[in-house]
């Protein structure tokens, strides 16, 4: 089977399921999305943290930049985005500043009209607009 084959396969799967509702369309559309990647070439090793080695853990972080997993414990800083509906969710001691530097964020607040002090992380001490 060439290349192509491979490709529609995956993605004539994809909406097999897709439209019978099998699975859930969120987690489809991840494992398609990775699936694509692994067939073009761009297979992240996700077989144990980049880190220490763990085969697993409670919670494994993805570095989308390079294609590695971490485990909670080796605190390799995790680009992610932290947004309301987690606070709003009952997460909210995943903004605070012990949990945002032990996971390798720079937390700033705002200390006047258009500047920002650092409470935790690495980074200038201030950043304002100036």
């Amino acid at each position: 089977m060439d290349e192509a084959e491979d490709f529609l396969k995956l993605m004539l799967n994809s909406l097999h399921f897709l439209a019978n509702g099998t699975r859930p369309q969120l987690l489809l559309k991840a494992v398609t999305e990775l699936r694509m990647l692994c067939l073009a070439g761009y297979m992240p090793d996700l077989t144990a943290c980049e880190g220490c080695g763990k085969f697993e853990d409670t919670t494994m972080y993805f570095d989308k930049e390079n294609g590695r997993l971490f485990c909670a414990d080796c605190g390799a800083p995790i680009h992610r985005v932290i947004s309301a509906p987690q606070v709003i969710s009952g997460q909210a001691h995943r903004t605070s500043e012990n949990h945002a530097g032990k996971h390798g964020f720079t937390q700033y607040k705002r200390a006047g009209k258009g500047v920002y002090e650092k409470t935790v992380g690495k980074g200038p001490a201030y950043i304002s607009g100036d």
